[in-house]
């Protein structure tokens, strides 16, 4: 039997839903990206006022299924055996009028004691169950005929990595680099806010109120420092950069990419390091306890924690794998991903003029999330490149192929390591990047009107979606897309995954 399911649409099912809300697992009726099921016995009186209001408005949106209990299993943790919550996902095919069910299934495996929602996406990993006989028997046969295996692209079967791995290994890299470089804004911003929230009409303030903005543009989680309640949410930011740090809910906060990073690595576990799953043990553990805490506002210690997860992960990464298809595909998603987050900054930050004091204090801080501020000082010092801090700025993180934080830097590694699978169309279109970042001068990004920062920048933002559509389309399966009824609550996902 399949578990009890109501669609608000109908009268019937809102007014059973309704009246049974607590013993209720509430879910949007297309899985917009974004959306999450909704525990109803787990809300508070005004989540729970917030959410019957939403179903009221829009019932055809959401429909509700039986929350079940689910069965624990005994973990092995670091000094001790815990209770994990585990569900089965059994496997049946229609035998005339009844089933015929493989002996076993998919078991998942809870991430935490505590974890309802038990999937992939919240970072549960799964097993394969068997149920053994006793005795040699001849294996049951489904009488299904043989079907011509599905069709998969050229250059992933002549690398002997099924493409479903592959482009698991090419979003783990892609979430690693976007939880870094979140944390890394996120620690800037956390920053000025303690050096300049209480001193408003000053340059510091100014550059603060950037930074928050641009950090909502970069992450794509709204609303947030741009939109609705900006202004209150600016007047007090620090409750949000909480949310961005810890909510494992919302696409585009740190808790939310480690799930989906730990969710990727799980699916090819056999293809990585032992180590890398004590890592994101060590970093789930980080921000369990930190929502735990009763510090609601003392995040840097948090960030720095996580930041040292983060680096331990591309240390074992670069250290740990072969030069093969697998280190390939995981450092073209992290290239990729580094190369449009530090688009996007720049897009929000230093791209649009604004007084000089603001600018140098805007500069640093971005230099500071691209760990290239101490580079800059030393150029500064030695009177060597750009002296306007946006011009610089432009310049490191953008134009200089010597660091390996630039945008020009991210290029030229993604295609060395994608000739492990070459493919023509992808080197001329990275190519074709690198070529329009070459022939760039410095000197005139950093101009009074930035009018040539923004073309460029709009050129790479752009370049670099389209690259990263051509990997998809060329080396992972794809298919083709259901139709939904769902109105997106966002009109483009930040990041495109």
């Amino acid at each position: 039997p399949t578990v009890p399911a109501w669609w608000c649409g109908d009268p019937e099912g809102l007014a059973y839903v309704k009246s049974h809300l607590d013993s209720l697992i509430i879910k949007p009726i297309s899985r917009v990206r974004g959306a999450r099921a909704i525990p109803a016995r787990l809300l508070d009186e005004q989540a729970r006022s917030q959410l019957l209001a939403r179903i009221d408005a829009e019932p055809w949106r959401w429909s509700a299924q039986q929350y079940l209990e689910p069965s624990t299993v005994p973990v092995v943790e670091a000094r001790s055996i815990e209770p994990r919550p585990m569900v089965l996902r059994t496997f049946g095919a229609a035998d005339g009028a009844s089933y015929s069910f493989m002996p076993g299934g998919l078991a998942r495996v809870a991430s935490s004691p505590d974890q309802w929602n038990i999937t992939n996406a919240t970072g549960a990993f799964s097993k394969d169950v068997w149920v053994l006989e006793d005795s040699h028997r001849e294996a049951p046969s489904a009488g299904i005929s043989p079907r011509r295996p599905a069709h998969l692209p050229a250059e992933a079967a002549d690398l002997g990595l099924p493409p479903s791995a592959a482009e698991n290994l090419f979003w783990l890299g892609r979430y690693a680099e976007r939880t870094e470089m979140t944390s890394r804004v996120l620690k800037v911003s956390e920053q000025l806010i303690t050096d300049n929230l209480d001193r408003p009409g000053t340059p510091g303030h100014s550059a603060m109120r950037t930074m928050l903005e641009a950090l909502s543009m970069v992450t794509g989680v709204q609303p947030g420092f741009v939109g609705q309640g900006a202004a209150e949410r600016l007047d007090e930011p620090l409750p949000q950069i909480r949310r961005l740090l810890l909510d494992e809910i919302t696409q585009g906060c740190v808790a939310y990419n480690v799930g989906r990073m730990a969710a990727c690595a799980a699916n090819v576990r056999e293809l990585l390091s032992g180590d890398t799953f004590s890592i994101f043990n060590a970093l789930n553990a980080t921000l369990r306890q930190a929502r735990e805490g009763e510090d609601l506002l003392a995040v840097q210690p948090v960030i720095n924690e996580a930041l040292r997860s983060l680096l331990a992960f591309a240390g074992v990464a670069n250290e740990s794998l072969v030069r093969d298809a697998t280190w390939a595909f995981v450092e073209a998603g992290r290239r990729i991903e580094r190369a449009e987050l530090t688009v996007q900054l720049l897009r929000h930050t230093v791209s649009s003029v604004t007084g000089p004091v603001t600018e140098a204090v805007l500069s640093e801080s971005v230099l500071s999330a691209g760990d290239s501020v101490i580079t800059y000082h030393r150029r500064v010092a030695a009177s060597f490149g750009a002296v306007i801090p946006a011009e610089a700025t432009l310049d490191l993180l953008l134009l200089d192929a010597s660091n390996p934080r630039s945008v020009r830097y991210q290029l030229d590694r993604l295609i060395h390591v994608l000739s492990v699978a070459p493919n023509p169309r992808i080197e001329q279109a990275a190519a074709a990047l690198v070529a329009s970042l070459a022939s760039t001068n410095p000197r005139r990004l950093g101009g009074n009107e930035r009018q040539r920062a923004r073309l460029l920048l709009d050129e790479l933002d752009a370049g670099l979606r389209d690259l990263s559509d051509q990997i998809q389309q060329a080396h992972f399966v794809t298919q083709l897309p259901a139709f939904s009824f769902a109105v997106p609550e966002r009109s483009e996902d930040a990041y495109g995954h």
